[in-house]
């Protein structure tokens, strides 16, 4: 080989492809549109002079979503079967079922139980909380945009949730539903489980495994209100029942020597949510905190001035009763 000669580089690609047809690119007909769910207004914000530990758990929020429409929802039925529901000829008429049917197949009720419905007593991160209730849906454009050969119509539309979203030092009421020398556990709103460590219960605070003279508070639906009714828990479904100590699975004492049961005020020290598992963890240590808390539908300022002059009474009892029996031993 002549060494003067250039080296022959052979052509791959051209072999290779040489016989192949040639592929064009479809060109994109429109710019590229961001899915992620856009927060556009939060309605009915908390005042500002009310502190975080008195601010709701619950809020509405505004919120924009691009969803997707299945063919069998993508139609207005009044529209496109006019002929079938409004048909002169009874033989050609669809019945009163048939008509009811085939008029539940629009855009609005696809959405509502392809996406919106499964959102429903469950965590969802674009609006930070769970989902209680969803209304006032309205699509943002009049037409829907169909990707490559997708079916799917695509689509921006603007949804109000309820959403529930306690956050950490916010101040919440429970009911007590289970008590151990570990923990206390609260149910809020008769359905998320709030769990209190030892750790965060207050040190004047102990753990009786017998309580006696005990006597339960029983949860039960609200009652309605006998004017001029001054008794405590009126309307709020607290009941008395019949105590009995074979049933007696122990319980706390707070620090002015009552025991620990029915409604109990705490502050969130966590959340922990995913998909529809959703749980708190509370302290009771922060005692300023949680007795100035207001709660809507409480008692008025008199009411509860007094019940806190009978606490006093009660814990400074509950003190002699403490020294007394300490110097008895």
């Amino acid at each position: 080989m002549d060494s003067t000669s250039p080296p022959k580089h052979r052509d791959k690609k051209s072999k290779k492809h040489k016989d192949a047809p040639l592929k064009r690119k479809r060109p994109s007909s429109s710019p590229k549109i961001s899915k992620k769910p856009r927060l556009t207004a939060i309605a009915a914000p908390t005042p500002t002079t009310a502190s975080a530990e008195n601010a709701s758990p619950f809020r509405l929020t505004t919120t924009s979503l691009y969803l997707s429409v299945s063919p069998r929802y993508s139609y207005w039925p009044e529209t496109t079967f006019l002929h079938l529901l409004n048909n002169s000829d009874p033989s050609a008429r669809l019945t009163s079922e048939q008509a009811a049917r085939m008029r539940s197949f629009t855009p609005i009720n696809g959405l509502q139980k392809d996406h919106l419905n499964p959102l429903l007593m469950s965590y969802y991160e674009p609006v930070g909380g769970v989902v209680i209730a969803y209304s006032n849906i309205r699509f943002e454009t009049d037409k829907a945009r169909i990707i490559a050969e997708s079916p799917f119509a695509h689509v921006w539309v603007t949804v109000d949730f309820l959403v529930w979203a306690p956050k950490k030092g916010s101040v919440l009421q429970g009911w007590v539903n289970l008590q151990s020398a570990s923990h206390v556990g609260l149910l809020v709103e008769n359905t998320w489980n709030v769990s209190i460590p030892k750790e965060r219960i207050p040190v004047g605070w102990s753990y009786h495994e017998v309580r006696e003279g005990f006597v339960p508070k029983k949860m039960e639906a609200p009652k309605e209100r006998v004017e001029g009714s001054v008794e405590e828990g009126a309307g709020m479904g607290m009941e008395y029942i019949e105590y009995a100590p074979e049933h007696d699975t122990g319980g706390w004492m707070n620090d002015s020597g009552e025991y620990v049961d029915g409604l109990l005020r705490f502050q969130v020290e966590s959340v922990k949510a995913m998909g529809h598992i959703f749980s708190m963890d509370g302290s009771l240590l922060n005692t300023e905190a949680i007795e100035n808390a207001v709660f809507p539908g409480a008692m008025d300022s008199k009411k509860e001035k007094e019940k806190k002059k009978k606490k006093k009474k009660r814990s400074k009892e509950g003190e002699r009763k403490h020294k007394k029996s300490k110097s008895t031993a």
